[in-house]
């Protein structure tokens, strides 16, 4: 079960980097990554509680500095 989780995770994380290179030729990349974080944070808040949305924000937050250059 795991494995099949990790193979989906990497698959998403594949297909999430091909769209951004797509994106990257037609549009600003800056352009691209602002509507990415805005899209994401909109579901966010829409598949979590208050609560749970408010933490989300602290660890992605606290996490800032983890962020790799792609």
């Amino acid at each position: 079960m795991k494995n099949n989780e990790d193979n989906l995770a990497r698959d998403a994380c594949n297909d999430t980097l091909e769209f951004i290179q797509k994106m990257s030729y037609q549009y600003d990349p800056l352009m691209t990554a602002a509507y990415m974080v805005i899209q994401g944070f909109g579901l966010y808040k829409t598949l979590l509680s208050s609560e749970e949305y408010e933490l989300m924000c602290e660890k992605i937050y606290n996490e800032r500095h983890r962020i790799k250059e792609l």
